[in-house]
């Protein structure tokens, strides 16, 4: 026993060598007769029934919990292999061993809309395959509400059913009022998110385009609002200065437009794809007429 108390020092523990430890220290233990009775092992049998009972309880939960694990794995990579099948039983299953997990209600509700979507290329759709559909966005709405319903307060699981009803505008009724809805509850709780403002105006925007001209007017300078918010909150935000330079272009102020994508590239690493990809977008605007000057909505700093 004392041997092998010392190679635990030497070398590394395995279970053989406490099996060995065990035996070892039980071979050793001097041996005395006593006589046993109910009463005197009443107590340590309710000790030792509570601790198996405690024990079988952890185990079955931490099973449940590296089963659901094992299934999200195997579901993600089932999808990276495109099987979406087989993705989506294991995603099934997982939800069975682990019905109180936010993130993988979340990540169900993607998984739905994923296969809708690809579901919804091909041509000449069946009416099974149009149920299927209709059923796999049913499905992620309702992932999406689950994953509200066990974390109300947290930004990210608004953010997620707004994508989730932005995705579905001019396709289910009421889709962009449920996905403003859900994406001004996002914002309430993490106001200070640069990258939330910036898509929340990009839905705004998307709105716009499907709305009448004083409801789009009305969205879009919201969109711009928005925008101009994100800056506030990070100054250096390429991407913002990168939408608000489309915006100018597609409503034909070049030179505004010109201004806001100089100033994204100002903020981007010149050998990014990013710079190369607003570098188009100058060179395609310098082929266009100038106009009369128009003033510019990029804040000053």
């Amino acid at each position: 026993t004392l041997v092998l108390l010392f190679s635990f020092a030497l070398t590394p523990a395995t279970i053989s060598l406490y099996i060995l430890l065990f035996i070892a220290y039980s071979l050793s233990a001097s041996s005395h007769h006593k006589d046993i009775t109910f009463n005197t092992l009443r107590i340590p049998i309710i000790i030792t029934s509570l601790l198996a009972l405690i024990g079988l309880t952890t185990l079955w939960i931490s099973g449940k919990s590296t089963l659901s694990e094992y299934y999200i794995k195997r579901s993600q990579v089932s999808l990276a292999n495109n099987e979406s099948q087989s993705s989506y039983v294991n995603h099934v299953n997982a939800l069975r061993f682990s019905p109180n997990i936010t993130n993988y209600h979340l990540s169900f509700a993607d998984l739905n809309f994923r296969l809708a979507n690809s579901l919804s290329q091909k041509p000449d759709l069946t009416d099974t395959e149009k149920e299927t559909i209709s059923r796999l966005i049913q499905q992620s709405i309702a992932s999406g509400k689950n994953a509200i319903n066990l974390r109300p307060n947290d930004s990210r699981t608004w953010l997620t059913v707004g994508k989730i009803y932005q995705n579905l505008i001019n396709v289910a009724t009421g889709a962009d009022d449920f996905a403003l809805e859900a994406y001004n509850r996002a914002i309430v709780l993490d106001r200070a998110n640069p990258s939330l403002r910036l898509e929340y105006a990009g839905l705004l925007s998307q709105i716009a385009s499907v709305k009448d001209s004083t409801r789009a007017a009305e969205l879009r300078s919201q969109a711009s609002n928005e925008t101009q918010i994100a800056i506030q909150l990070k100054p250096d935000y390429a991407n913002a200065y990168y939408n608000i330079g489309l915006t100018l272009k597609d409503s034909g102020n070049t030179v505004g437009a010109k201004a806001a994508f100089e100033k994204a590239q100002s903020y981007l690493d010149p050998q990014s794809q990013e710079y190369t990809q607003i570098s188009e977008e100058l060179s395609n605007l310098a082929s266009i007429p100038s106009p009369s000057p128009i003033a510019s909505p990029i804040p000053s700093e």
